[in-house]
């Protein structure tokens, strides 16, 4: 059972490796699911430190474009 935990540990961290790698990429088609996929991973490993720049900028994605930079008074 010790190495079915390795195991899960080697594939959370491989996917945290690809989830920062597809992030890199400026013009990432799907990059909101990107984004949740990897909160969703921090969530699981219990890093909230690691969520809250993620979700900031799920956020902006999901505005609609003429409200992205205006600040409402």
């Amino acid at each position: 059972m010790g190495t079915r935990i390795a195991d899960q540990a080697h594939n959370d961290a491989r996917a945290e490796t690809l989830l920062k790698q597809a992030l890199s990429r400026p013009h990432l088609d799907d990059r909101p699911s990107v984004l949740e996929r990897l909160i969703a991973l921090y969530d699981a490993w219990g890093r909230p430190q690691d969520i809250p720049s993620l979700e900031q900028e799920l956020r902006a994605l999901r505005e609609p474009p003429g409200r992205r930079g205006s600040r409402d008074a």
